[in-house]
């Protein structure tokens, strides 16, 4: 027995036997988590218990990497804050809506971004307009106020998270489809990335719609178009220009209901639907408002227009309209009169022809014109008082026209509204009637 025990002592010593499973278990201490086949491997004839220990290491160093991989693979990325400015409460709700749908397919595509700047002021658009011309700095935008989708709310620039937003190495064209899929216009395709806008208008309609009545009238046409309740500002942000005074957006308000529906008929123009059925020419304005039509002159035959107010019945017919009449003065002319009580200059045939006028240029103070449609007598004149404009320094008439008529080659009109013989001599101060 003591013999039998001190050869198994011995034998321990000298290292594993070829038969001696339990034995080749203990020499291979690395075996431990290791798998079936990694086992047999590791056990095969030659293989001692350093080797067997570095292949279950490389081994699991290997199933460990595969794995991390494979996690990293998986999981979902991580994107950083879209709007850390908080500049979807400050735009238009419809330009608001479709940054939304940038934002969900820009991370579908695996792009980390946020939004950068919305809603500018034109205090702060002229500011930068100066960079680069009489401030230092490199130029970063060619619009002066009022001359830029930022200043209505209707444009935001987006880039990317990390060091460098505005760097070469971001996919770009991938930003730009993912902000094209939704709805908006990319400024990549003119040189400025980070842009995106409302498409489908342009700025000198903005400048129009903002000469008309703010911010709110813009935002409210807007929505005409896109989708969106309308607008109003109260209190001191009345006619403010946007983003002035804290940049508020402009409160809303329900849509007045009602009215009939009416189909244009050919020959048919908006004054003459206005005069038919409200009895007043210059409420062109308001079907126009109801019915999303920016360009008046572009109405279609059997087109169906709402009209506020109009009850309808009668085949269309609302009576006759009455004349209204004005008292000529001095400096006036038929354009700015017909601009005043028509809505558009283009009116002044309709008053010449009513009044037996041959020759425009001869009008006499004190003279009375018939205003064909325009309202219940002299009354009507301080109802629908002109639009105006004060010169001010650097102003010109092209200027002027494309801000507030939407194209610089209007200036002709202001011109001949406003009895200007030198456009080149306008005085600051000057009070401008607007056609």
């Amino acid at each position: 027995m003591q013999s039998s025990v001190q050869s198994q002592t011995e034998a321990n010593k000298k290292g594993p036997t070829q038969g001696g499973g339990s034995d080749r278990s203990q020499a291979a201490p690395g075996l431990k988590g290791a798998s079936y086949d990694e086992a047999v491997q590791m056990l095969a004839p030659g293989a001692d218990a350093k080797s067997a220990g570095q292949g279950v290491g490389q081994s699991a160093a290997t199933s460990t990497a595969k794995a991390t991989k494979a996690a990293k693979a998986e999981a979902p990325p991580t994107f950083g804050a879209t709007d850390p400015k908080g500049i979807l409460d400050g735009v238009h709700p419809a330009m608001a809506a479709k940054l939304r749908g940038l934002i969900a397919n820009a991370h579908a595509k695996g792009l980390d971004i946020k939004l950068h700047e919305g809603m500018r002021s034109f205090e702060r658009q002229n500011e930068l307009y100066k960079q680069g011309r009489s401030k230092p700095g490199n130029k970063v935008t060619n619009a002066k106020g009022g001359q830029s989708y930022h200043n209505y709310g209707l444009s935001v620039d987006v880039v990317f998270h990390g060091s460098k937003p505005y760097g070469e190495e971001h996919d770009w064209t991938k930003l730009g489809e993912a902000g094209e899929a939704a709805g908006l216009a990319w400024g990549g395709h003119w040189g400025d990335r980070p842009h995106f806008e409302i498409g489908g208008i342009k700025i000198g309609t903005l400048q129009a719609w903002y000469a008309d009545g703010g911010l709110q009238n813009v935002w409210t046409r807007v929505s005409e178009l896109h989708g969106g309740p309308t607008f109003e500002q109260e209190g001191e942000d009345a006619g403010k220009a946007p983003g002035d005074g804290g940049g508020k957006a402009p409160g809303a308000r329900k849509v007045p209901g009602g009215g009939g529906i009416y189909k244009v008929k050919p020959g048919e123009t908006l004054g003459g639907i206005a005069e038919k059925l409200l009895g007043n020419v210059q409420r062109w304005r308001d079907i126009a408002t109801a019915n999303g039509i920016i360009d008046p002159e572009k109405l279609r035959v059997g087109q169906e227009l709402r009209i506020p107010g109009w009850k309808g019945g009668g085949g269309g017919d609302a009576g006759t309209a009455k004349a209204a009449t004005h008292v000529v003065k001095p400096g006036d002319t038929l354009v700015a009169i017909a601009a005043r009580y028509l809505g558009s200059s283009n009116g002044w045939r309709t008053i010449a022809d009513a009044n037996g006028v041959t020759d425009p240029r001869a009008l006499k103070v004190g003279q009375v014109l018939k205003i064909p449609g325009g309202g219940a007598g002299e009354g009507a004149e301080k109802k629908a008082a002109p639009r105006t404009y004060v010169v001010k320094p650097g102003d010109t008439l092209s200027a002027i026209a494309e801000k507030l008529l939407g194209s610089a080659k209007k200036w002709r009109e202001l011109a001949t509204a406003n009895n200007i013989a030198d456009p080149t001599r306008l005085k600051i101060g000057t009070t401008l009637t607007i056609a």
